[in-house]
């Protein structure tokens, strides 16, 4: 049998008599109750626990003395007390059972009279909550000196006696208190022990027998706490693998096995009093494995405090937050009184360690905090805290490790400096592999992840670390740890659908990380889209645009489709073959959901039209309420789900106050129409109230989903008189035309509206929205127009159309919403060249700039043999631009192609992200099928002489447009027109030799031509040479004038051998030699030869004195 607790023992005395000792009897139940159960709390004769009885002070200290072990000690101690009220027998508070446990408890400093004079100590007083906490804190260990009164409460709630230190704790304890404090004292650690008070007196305390998530809350905006009803496995409490929520990415999770807690450390902040979602899947227990969604409301209302200040050796100081802070400079921190210099880190959410520039003495030391923020800006008020820093010559260790095969977790014994990836490996032979990437989790936990190839191996390992040291600087020594990666089995689900932006976009959330990569050759890609396929109910399937990974968790993927899912109709979505990112991937489990257009979204009341009535002493409000979807009657029918706001007439609508439909005197609900889409609200009142109807709000309406309107408790103003007009006119289909006005439309005949180029069918009405049917298909480019009779198309109230200002609504444009298809697909007789042919694809419109992968929306498939044909891709244009026409190239070499003589090919699109018209709507899935084409093996076998003829031909084009001016690409053109001449010969068919040697001699002209230019500019180049190194001998005193000069240098060059260049002299300057002084002629020659011309520099032919 169990040791019996002193506690209990008081207990019993202090609200009845007990018989038991505990049983772990695991069910959940209220304090008082398992109290009850263990024989510690009873009733009274009727059975009833009395929970709402005050406990008193005299009862309170028999409590402690039994709390601390000495119930013996005080029940025969003999000293003497002051308390006149306790020992004085005449007194009518005196009990004889009380005076030696009270005496005793004065003696050692335990309790305080209630006055100055220390004689009165009331011992049938009630005990207040805070006495209550005082009493059960001396209990844990925390005596006078070291909690004073007045910091019972935030001491209580530093230990988790209690939720709230800011709550009331002045008023008396009942016995439900009692008991609940009572229990959770039993359930906390003793101070300065790693066991809890009923660990401690070996006390087993009963445990629920099924997990359940107790509380989902967020008191400040980075963290969640989730808290379960008892205690789970932490490696599953601590996987973030296991959480999934919508109020951002998780950066960390820890847990709290003392009070069953696990707390969410998140990326980024919350919104304050935003709702959030967290779904708990894989959080277990040796039994149960929960998997639970809980709603939650983020709730900051509390400014940040400083919970502890610790010496970090000599070189640090840690500072211990309530809550998360956003961010922390060494101007937040004096030490000393004098300003802080250092370097500041904010870890693992509360830790802010200040690294100081200087050391720290040895010694007490006092930190003043100041300016420092939560994320919800509420500010830290000044506060200062005293510390003492012991130097510390201690080198870390490591204390545990876990291991998966993609990351480790490392816990230090103490808080760690910096740490790096470079600080931890494993060895495969002599290979070192290093962490890829390493994350603090606490002052003294990092996390270090292995990708890839660099994933630790299924059996045990030696994980070394080194490197690592404390703020002191002490380093420790190369640590070698032998680790067992825990092999994650786990499938991955699909925990969550959604469709999002109107029907554009769906939101798939899966139970993990996902694979994500972008590779085209990863089927098990979660980006791939092969691993989708949404169809409508005629099953034709919806195409796809994109897929991200918008928030890089790898668990939420958006789906972007080609076209909004609409809303009349219901889809399926099949998701399967998608792998989660492990180093041995699991694959998800096959999933199928149908996807009904009146459930993806919310019902909201759109629109409030309020019409009022005087008569006689009455004034009668018509109300009409327009949702946009099927509703609930139910609900709808109900007078307490409608808040009217009600205002004095003329008033601001500011003015106005709300009341429940039901409280009014004189009231009806009368649902107009069988899906509920309009509802009509008649309110009669005092017209001497004078009172208007400002608007109306929905409070418990549903929508026939089940969903809750999506404005609940928003009151919707009313739009009475509100002109009605057209908002949008669009074509979504190819037959189908929408139109969204501004109201609920009543009246819309197939007469009011009519479409150049096409009849019409059918329109259905669907509250602001009108679908016209058409009989024929539009143009593919939508060039239709639209016009609309005003005076046919009502409202619901009857409020006629009106065009808003520039609107012609009998000339009215609509919006290109149709997808481009594929129109045909043929094989010209010029396309076909060696063992290569040209499809050219042509769509029903012209389409828009191409991205540069727009080839991976077509395939193609050869008919005969139904197997997939490589290709390459390019656009047709027309001066630059987009044209409806596509050439894919096909070699007929291929392996799909052996053996095939002949066959058509089919081209087609599905589920394009990239072919797109000039409106941006991408390409519907379509196909087309080329003639046949024969002789595919012919082509094969005799067709390799005109490709490599093409290509000596192509080749010869090519080098006869570089610049040939320089020597090398001259004599490579042309060796290129021997070899293309040589390739060309070599070609059976007639016809095409023909037209490869039209090209050739196209591009040979060129070359010649570019020969005869080169030759002609290196003979005036030798020329110049020649005219500007003759010998020009001094000419003779006869030659008096410019004339004679010329013909004397005219004689000189003519004996020069030129090569056939021509040459021209030109005069620069002339002197006339005279007596006694010598004469010059100054000239250059300009030498030319076919098209090329140079000149010489000036030459002086020297002239002989008179």
């Amino acid at each position: 049998m169990k040791k019996t607790l002193s506690l209990l023992l008081v207990l019993a005395m202090v609200l009845t008599s007990f018989t038991a000792v505990f049983a772990a009897d695991e069910t959940e139940k209220t304090p008082g109750e398992i109290l009850e159960q263990i024989g510690v709390l009873k009733g009274n004769t009727e059975g009833g626990l009395m929970l709402d009885k005050e406990v008193s002070r005299r009862d309170m200290v028999v409590l402690l003395s039994r709390l601390l072990g000495q119930e013996d000690e005080a029940k025969n101690f003999s000293g003497d007390t002051t308390f006149k009220d306790v020992k004085d027998t005449t007194d009518p508070d005196y009990d004889s059972y009380y005076v030696s446990y009270i005496a005793w408890a004065q003696a050692n400093k335990l309790t305080n009279g209630v006055d100055e004079s220390g004689e009165v100590f009331s011992p049938k007083r009630s005990q207040t909550e805070q006495e209550v906490l005082a009493y059960l804190l001396r209990a844990l260990g925390y005596g006078f000196d070291e909690v004073k009164w007045e910091d019972v409460v935030a001491k209580a709630a530093e230990l988790k006696l209690i939720d709230d230190a800011k709550a009331d704790y002045s008023k008396a304890a009942t016995r439900e208190v009692l008991a609940k404090l009572s229990l959770q004292a039993l359930k906390t650690k003793v101070k300065d022990s790693d066991k809890t008070l009923a660990e401690k007196l070996e006390i087993t305390l009963p445990e629920a027998a099924k997990l359940e998530v107790k509380e989902v809350k967020a008191d400040n905006l980075k963290e969640i706490k989730v808290v379960f009803n008892k205690s789970v496995d932490e490696e599953s409490a601590v996987d973030e693998n296991n959480y999934e929520t919508d109020a951002g990415n998780i950066a960390d999770i820890n847990y709290s096995a003392d009070d069953h807690t696990a707390t969410i450390l998140l990326d980024e902040a919350m919104k304050n009093k935003e709702e959030y979602e967290l779904t708990i899947d894989g959080v277990k227990d040796a039994k149960t494995v929960l998997d639970v969604t809980k709603d939650f409301t983020v709730a900051d209302n509390a400014i940040p405090e400083v919970v502890d200040v610790v010496g970090l050796g000599t070189k640090a100081v840690k500072v211990v937050m309530s809550e998360p802070v956003d961010g922390a400079k060494a101007t937040n921190f004096k030490l000393d009184g004098k300003s802080a210099y250092g370097s500041v880190e904010v870890a693992a959410g509360r830790d802010i360690i200040l690294k100081t520039y200087s050391d720290v003495s040895v010694g007490d030391h006092e930190l003043t905090v100041s300016g420092l923020k939560d994320f919800a800006g509420f500010k830290l008020v000044e506060s200062k805290h005293s510390f003492t820093v012991v130097e510390d010559k201690d080198a870390p260790t490591v204390t545990e490790t876990r291991a998966t095969l993609e990351k480790v977790v490392v816990t230090f014994s103490e808080d760690i400096d910096t740490v790096s990836k470079n600080n931890v490996y494993w060895k495969n032979g002599s290979t070192k592999n290093y962490a890829d990437s390493a994350k603090r989790l606490a002052g003294n936990k990092f996390e270090f992840t292995f990708e890839g190839n660099k994933g630790l191996p299924v059996y045990e390992t030696t994980l070394y670390i080194e490197g690592v040291k404390d703020y002191s600087g002490n380093k420790m020594a190369t640590t070698e740890v032998v680790v067992k990666a825990s092999i994650d089995e786990t499938r991955p689900t699909v925990r969550k659908v959604e469709v999002k932006s109107s029907g554009k976009v769906i939101v798939v959330t899966f139970s993990k990380s996902v694979n994500t990569s972008s590779s085209k050759d990863e089927k098990g890609s979660a980006l791939n889209r092969d691993n989708y396929k949404i169809t409508d109910s005629d099953d034709n399937k919806q195409t796809i645009s994109d897929i991200t990974n918008p928030k890089k968790d790898n668990k939420t993927i958006e789906i972007e489709l080609g076209t909004a899912l609409k809303s009349s109709k219901d889809y399926t979505i099949k998701i399967s073959g998608i792998k989660d990112n492990n180093k041995y991937p699991n694959y998800m489990v096959d999933y199928s959901e149908t996807l009904s257009a009146t459930e993806y979204n919310a019902p909201k009341l759109a629109r409030v039209s309020v019409k009022q009535e005087d008569e006689k002493d009455e004034r009668t409000f018509k109300v009409s309420l327009y949702f946009d979807k099927a509703m609930d009657l139910a609900t709808l029918s109900d007078p307490a789900n409608y808040l009217i706001a009600t205002k004095k007439a003329g008033a601001s609508d500011d003015t106005a106050t709300n009341k429940l439909l039901s409280k009014f005197d004189d009231y009806d609900v009368d649902i107009k129409d069988s899906d509920g889409k309009i509802v009509l609200l008649t309110i009669v009142t005092d017209k001497d109230d004078d009172l208007a109807v400002a608007g109306v709000a929905g409070l418990g309406i549903k929508g026939s989903n089940g969903k809750e309107i999506s404005n609940y408790g928003r009151i919707v103003p009313d739009t009475e008189g509100e002109e009605f007009v057209l908002k949008t006119a669009k074509a979504t289909d190819r037959d189908e035309v929408e139109l969204v006005f501004n109201l609920e439309v009543g009246e819309a005949p197939t007469s009011a509206f009519s479409v150049t180029g096409v009849g019409i069918e059918d329109v259905d009405v669907d509250g602001d929205t009108v679908t016209i049917k058409l009989s024929s298909d539009l143009d593919a480019d939508v060039t239709n127009k639209l016009s609309i009779t005003k005076s046919k198309v009502l409202a619901y109230d009857g409020t006629e159309l009106i065009a808003t200002t520039g609107q012609d609504l009998t000339d009215l444009e609509l919006k290109d919403e149709v997808s481009p298809k594929i129109k045909a697909a043929d094989i010209l007789k010029e396309d076909v060249v060696g063992t290569t042919i040209k499809i050219t694809v042509t769509f029903d419109e012209k389409l828009g700039t191409y991205a540069s992968n727009w080839d991976d929306d077509l395939s193609v498939k050869a008919i005969n043999g139904g197997k997939d044909i490589t290709f390459t891709g390019e656009p047709v244009l027309d001066s630059g631009n987009p044209t409806n026409k596509l050439k894919l190239t096909v070699d007929l070499t291929q392996e799909n192609l052996k053996n095939i003589d002949k066959t058509a090919f089919e081209v087609s699109t599905e589920d394009a992200r990239y072919i797109e018209d000039a409106h941006q709507n991408v390409a519907a899935d379509s196909s087309a099928r080329t003639g046949i084409f024969e002789g595919i093996q012919d082509r094969v076998k005799n067709g390799g002489n005109e490709a490599a003829a093409e290509a000596a031909v192509k080749a010869l084009e090519v080098a006869a447009e570089k610049d040939l001016t320089a020597k090398e690409n001259l004599e490579a053109a042309e060796k290129a027109v021997t070899d293309a001449k040589v390739a060309v010969d070599k070609v059976s068919d007639t016809t095409v030799k023909a037209g490869l040697n039209a090209r050739i001699v196209v591009a040979e002209n060129k070359v010649k031509e570019a020969r005869t230019k080169f030759d002609d500019e290196l003979a005036v180049a030798a020329a110049r040479t020649t005219v500007e190194k003759a010998t020009y001998a001094k000419a003779p005193n006869t030659v008096i004038n410019e004339d004679l000069a010329k013909t004397y240098v005219d004689d000189i060059i003519k004996g020069l051998d030129l090569k056939g260049v021509t040459y021209e002299i030109n005069k620069v300057g002339f002197t006339a030699p005279t007596v006694g002084g010598d004469g010059s002629y100054i000239f250059n020659v300009k030498l030319s030869k076919g098209v090329a011309t140079v000149t010489t520099n000036n030459i002086t032919l020297e002239i002989t004195a008179q």
